[in-house]
């Protein structure tokens, strides 16, 4: 049995679809194509046009798609530098959390539930096993 598969990916469905077109173009020149026969879709005079058409633009957003991917992961990394991976980043906003926690703990001794009103969460119940820092 043979079988030809349409591919999943975007990238290799938009690279035979330009191989098709290409083909298509080739034997217009040279005599004429076997896709002439391919019924149009709706409203369309020509269904290699309408799909010529349509891979042009699909190639465009692919493209636009691509480059907003990358504009966004850009994007990430300069957000987690600007917050800080570890608490002993200086500078960045998880060092500066972490300090605004530990003085304002300082200065509630016994009264820690009084972060709360600085937006912090605050559990007084114990740490589970699962919670608990790993020993050094």
């Amino acid at each position: 049995m043979v079988r030809v598969t349409i591919p999943a990916s975007p990238d290799e469905l938009l690279a035979l679809a330009g191989k098709i077109i290409a083909k298509h173009a080739h034997d217009a020149t040279t005599g004429g194509s076997l896709l002439t026969a391919l019924p149009p879709a709706e409203g369309e005079t020509s269904a290699m046009e309408d799909m010529t058409t349509k891979l042009a633009a699909a190639n465009l957003r692919h493209a636009l798609a691509h480059d907003l991917s990358r504009q966004a992961d850009k994007a990430y990394q300069d957000r987690d530098a600007v917050l800080g991976i570890k608490v002993s980043d200086a500078g960045t906003v998880r060092y500066y959390v972490t300090a605004v926690r530990d003085l304002l703990l300082a200065l509630n001794k016994g009264r820690e539930k009084a972060l709360g009103d600085w937006g912090f969460e605050v559990a007084d119940t114990p740490r589970t096993q699962a919670e608990a820092p790993a020993a050094k």
